[in-house]
């Protein structure tokens, strides 16, 4: 019996998903069988993997919007701390 591993990794190498979702049976397939079980298994999980990358993206934007947000709001105290000193 064989076993097919993903393993999703961001840019640092940090394991984003790690899974085994399927143990297909060699033995007692063709190729043909072989590669339909590979084909099936492929359709079942590239939902998943897709989920995992769109989930990471949407939380590296989000990690830059609040960057920029708190940078954006920062530029607007300075701003307002030096017109009240110039006052």
């Amino acid at each position: 019996m064989a076993s097919i591993e993903i393993i999703v990794r961001d840019d640092q190498g940090k394991i984003l998903r790690q899974s085994v979702d399927e143990d297909v049976k060699l033995s007692s397939l063709s190729l043909r069988g072989v590669e339909s079980a590979v084909e099936r298994w492929g359709h079942k999980v590239l939902a998943k993997v897709e989920a995992t990358l769109l989930e990471a993206a949407q939380q590296e934007f989000t990690e830059a919007q609040k960057i920029k947000l708190n940078f954006y709001v920062c530029i607007f105290y300075y701003f307002l701390n030096l017109e009240l000193l110039t006052a």
